[in-house]
């Protein structure tokens, strides 16, 4: 799958903006502020119909406007173009794909996927387990339709045990708990399996952009050996007195290692951020063969961190990957290789 056209209606400085980009390579040019960024922004809102750099639509949409309009022509794997669109306003949402009104964001985001390679990218090695949680997350979601309703009934469970530890009701505990693990046990699995899938790709794209082959590895979140609900009812005393579910899938998190040590302790922030697109790269690899379908990769700000050999690394991995990549950058583009592309150049807001 890949944008044919592009139509971006009031997303920060972009007023009006259309573009045809092309199937595979797309850079994107210009100085700081000319709107560079805001145009990978509403690709993901596209998608996802929220920001990579907020959460709030207000500071999104163009100052003095009402919304924002973001359309688009999808080419899909059988040739098939499909018209889809997402219009924000700041009370609203209304999807559009093919003729259709979409009521779930999931959908459009399972039917738009994307990829997002952004400058906070070492908050996968240096940030919260939650930032790795939600990469697993959507991740997960993309490959496996059927995740998603697994992780919202395990987090019903959770919020549910969460009320009793604070009304100090022990009563109904067990139900919840054995609800939690039920849910724990299966995305437990899928988890491991997709890992297991995404470290054995990203051994090859490791390679391909000339780095150190780093282990990944998956912390489930409660002691191994165990079952959850066995595991929850023996720490009873201790989620009690917190008013709080200390153990279980919440709590997951995924290390990322070489040689025993983890990554952020002694990697340099381009070597973390190369290996976290080798990271990327992979998981669209895996996304490509489970679900024969191809993403669209967005990478903001290729420069930051990054030398001159790690660039072109990137853009020569990343041309030969065989799906739409779009590109910011303020500078040229290395690259040793003769590379299909299509350049625009951004400067206030407009192509030019």
């Amino acid at each position: 799958m890949h944008i044919e056209w592009l139509q971006v209606r009031n997303v920060r400085n972009l007023s009006n903006l259309r573009l045809e980009p092309d199937p595979s390579l797309n850079i994107i040019s210009g100085p700081n502020g000319s709107g560079k960024t805001a145009l990978l922004e509403a690709i993901h809102i596209l998608s996802r119909c929220r920001s990579f750099r907020t959460s709030g639509i207000n500071r999104v949409i163009r100052h003095q406007q009402q919304e924002l309009q973001i359309s688009a022509g999808l080419r899909l794997p059988d040739q098939s173009l499909v018209v889809t669109g997402v219009e924000r306003s700041r009370g609203t949402i209304t999807i559009r794909y093919n003729n259709r009104t979409i009521r779930k964001v999931s959908e459009q985001a399972a039917q738009v996927p994307v990829i997002t390679i952004t400058p906070d990218i070492h908050g996968m090695v240096s940030g919260s387990p939650v930032f790795r949680r939600r990469w697993l997350d959507w991740a997960m979601f993309h490959v496996k339709p059927s995740y998603i309703e697994t992780w919202r009934d395990y987090h019903k469970a959770l919020k549910n045990r969460n009320n009793l530890l604070r009304k100090n009701n022990v009563e109904q505990l067990a139900t919840w708990e054995q609800a939690m693990w039920s849910s724990a046990r299966t995305i437990n699995a899928q988890r491991n399996e997709f890992i297991a899938e995404i470290a054995e790709e990203m051994a090859n794209t490791s390679q391909l952009l000339d780095i150190p082959q780093a282990e990944l590895v998956y912390e489930r979140g409660w002691q191994s050996g165990i079952d959850l609900d066995r595991f929850l009812s023996e720490h009873r005393k201790g989620d009690l007195e917190r008013g709080m579910t200390r153990h279980g899938i919440h709590r997951s998190d995924i290390v990322i290692r070489q040689d025993e040590r983890e990554i952020g302790h002694f990697y340099s922030r381009g070597q973390i951020k190369l290996c976290i697109i080798a990271l990327c790269l992979a998981q669209d690899r895996v996304f490509r063969r489970r679900t024969g379908r191809s993403p669209i990769i967005l990478v903001d700000d290729l420069q930051a961190e990054l030398d001159m050999t790690g660039q072109r690394h990137v853009v020569e991995v990343l041309a030969g990957q065989g799906v739409q990549v779009f590109i910011t950058t303020t500078g040229k583009i290395p690259s040793h290789k003769q590379i299909q592309k299509r350049m625009f150049h951004v400067k206030q807001g407009c192509l030019i």
